[in-house]
């Protein structure tokens, strides 16, 4: 664990996470700044930065997770799916540890600006985060468990 990572404390349990699934090398939690409501990030349970460093298992184990959290988003949501990963500090990486982003769309959502996308995942874009209440993230996470 690093001693500064937030999912590394997350993972240890010293800060509280809405968790949609959990295996033995990842968790799925709801994104307490999300882009749009059910996003979703994907977090290894080993402290290592990109996708580059994780092993066989872990790389196996990822597909199951994504596809366990994606059946669900498409249950609430439908088929609808946006995935991102940023592995590196120039692909705008914000926290060094490796996570995927699963976020539902819809039709018409906020993260479109007529034929434009405007999803932005870094800090640095400006782009406004939903603030949702705690207990619109327990309701939502309730709502989302594999």
């Amino acid at each position: 664990m690093m001693d500064k990572c937030i999912f590394c404390k997350i993972i240890a349990g010293e800060i509280p996470a809405h968790k949609i699934y959990e295996s033995k090398h990842f968790i799925a939690m709801l994104d307490v700044n999300p882009v749009i409501a059910g996003h979703v990030i994907i977090v290894t349970k080993r402290h290592t930065k990109t996708i580059h460093t994780l092993n066989p298992e872990e790389c196996k184990e990822l597909g199951v997770a994504m596809h366990a959290v994606s059946k669900k988003l498409e249950k609430k949501f439908g088929s609808h799916l946006t995935m991102s990963n940023s592995s590196g500090e120039w692909a705008s990486q914000s926290v060094n540890h490796f996570h995927i982003h699963m976020i539902p769309r819809t039709k018409n959502d906020r993260l479109w600006n007529e034929d434009q996308s405007r999803i932005v995942l870094d800090k640095s874009s400006g782009f406004e985060r939903l603030n949702m209440t705690i207990e619109e993230l327990e309701k939502m996470a309730d709502e989302l468990k594999v």
